[in-house]
């Protein structure tokens, strides 16, 4: 369900020059209270394995897409790959299932794959039945019958929709409209027509479920390439189009949420690619050319964009999901450059997942995002962070070499110790680069998240703070007011 890196993806060019001037800098003036502690999630994309702790929302992934759940004729569904994934959360007290919709079955494709909206969408002449709610003047009767028939299932194997929404009962809570739709792979269709789906989608689970949430998403801020059929690209404006065109249906049964997945534009950038558009390796995306289509949104500003884009459609304080993110291909996250299997790499490459990881986590708790999941973990080629020694998926085992998921831990601590300033992050330009600060609160007094983004190079700070910590954990007192940071954070009080 990630976005890789292809020329066929095309949703980053600037919308208007008041989006790009976001694109760097500092929005400490814009600090207003503290966010809700973001709930953090290591994916893991087989129901086989359990990671430890056990994610409080895991994404359902591989094999339980619709085509597989209808996979020949309408009407006749597989569910056992679903309740595989039912099985391992069950065993999990307090953990919840996201599923995402995608792709099409191969026998209702309107197109040459599942990414083409259904034959029947749209179509005035057919008769609905099986179901449990539709849309004005539109019909969509086989993707209803799916979604009827899923939460007939999910809810604890129901005939018939229950006379009031269930609560506490549906053994999956979260619903994704549909997976990266900004991204061709994904949906070739219209954002109108996508907006049809998510309504009708909508419609029947909350006629189920009372404690469901329904997300507006989702779409992907990484990558470059185009949609041919001339919808939107951006992360943001594309969420903003199908939300327009959902809202407009009568009777509208509207999202509980937003999803969107942080991938940075490019991984091969100078410095660690959280707060930056600039590559050292793609000359597409230099400092006197971005932000441009292929360099658009730091994932530090990704969340601004999005409010920006959906302000008058949806409301300011609706809950914002990364349902997926990292750093993509982590043969780019390197000391010098990876091989393909990852297997030897520069001296610092460590050192530099491990910074990633925890300014990925800082800048989306200060941007006020509700949840976040990191896709994926264990896989051998796209966001390995954790060497277990088990294998994972279709992909080899991961050494313990690899594991950098202390970071994870360690960053998670530091942000549930206290209260982070939402958009608190500023920024001080010095020799080298820019030092980059967070504000907390820890116990009533003040606290700074600080890093340095200068590749491979240290900056001395000048600070009142007494005390640092580490991303390993070891904590020292501060001497003679300055501290020596470089990209991975540290926590200052």
């Amino acid at each position: 369900m990630k976005l890789r890196y292809l020329v066929a993806f095309a949703f980053l060019f600037c919308a208007s020059d008041l989006l790009c001037q976001f694109a760097g800098g500092s929005r400490g003036s814009e600090s207003t209270a503290s966010p809700a502690p973001t709930v953090w999630n290591l994916t893991t994309t087989t129901a086989s394995y359990s990671p430890s702790p056990f994610p409080a929302d895991v994404r359902v992934c591989c094999g339980v897409e619709w085509k597989w759940l209808e996979p020949t004729t309408q009407g006749t569904y597989v569910w056992k790959s679903l309740d595989a994934w039912i099985t391992l959360n069950h065993a999990h007290s307090g953990s919840k299932l996201i599923y995402t919709f995608l792709p099409v079955p191969p026998w209702l494709t309107s197109g040459a794959n599942g990414t083409y909206p259904p034959t029947d969408l749209g179509v005035t002449t057919t008769t609905c039945s099986g179901i449990d709610g539709s849309t004005a003047n539109v019909y969509d009767c086989a993707y209803k019958q799916f979604v009827t028939a899923f939460m007939r299932h999910v809810c604890g194997g129901l005939i018939a929709a229950p006379g009031s929404p269930l609560v506490g009962t549906c053994r999956v809570r979260k619903f994704e409209a549909w997976n990266e739709f900004n991204a061709n792979n994904y949906w070739s269709g219209t954002d109108a027509q996508l907006a049809v789906m998510g309504n009708d989608m909508s419609t029947i689970v909350h006629k189920y479920c009372g404690d469901c949430v329904v997300m507006l998403g989702s779409t992907s801020a990484g990558g470059d390439g185009y949609r041919p059929n001339g919808e939107p690209v951006h992360y943001d404006t594309a969420l903003a189009d199908v939300a327009t065109k959902w809202a407009a249906i009568p009777g509208a049964s509207l999202w509980d949420a937003i999803s969107w997945h942080p991938y940075p534009s490019r991984t091969d950038v100078t410095n660690v690619p959280v707060t930056s558009l600039v590559s050292y390796d793609s000359a597409t995306c230099t400092s006197g050319n971005t932000p441009n289509v292929h360099c658009y949104v730091p994932i530090s500003q990704q969340v601004t964009h999005l409010r920006a884009a959906l302000a008058g459609i949806t409301g300011t304080n609706v809950p914002i999901y990364a349902t997926e993110g990292g750093w993509g291909l982590t043969a780019n996250i390197c000391d010098t450059t990876c091989d393909t299997t990852d297997a030897t790499h520069g001296a610092n490459t460590i050192m530099l997942r491990k910074a990633f990881i925890s300014q990925w986590m800082i800048v989306l708790q200060e941007q006020g995002v509700t949840g976040a999941m990191w896709y994926a973990p264990h896989d051998q080629g796209w966001g390995s962070m954790i060497g277990t020694g088990v294998a994972e998926g279709r992909f080899p085992i991961i050494p313990t070499s690899y594991n950098v998921v202390s970071a994870w831990n360690q960053t998670a601590a530091w942000l549930a110790s206290g209260t982070v300033t939402l958009n608190s992050l500023a920024s001080a330009t010095v020799t080298g680069g820019k030092v980059w600060t967070v504000s907390m609160t820890i116990s009533g007094a003040p606290a700074k998240l600080a890093w340095f983004d200068g590749y491979l190079a240290t900056t001395s700070y000048a600070t009142t703070f007494t005390t640092q910590t580490n991303l390993s954990g070891t904590s020292s007192a501060i001497t003679a007011g300055t501290v020596t940071l470089d990209q991975t954070p540290r926590l200052l009080q």
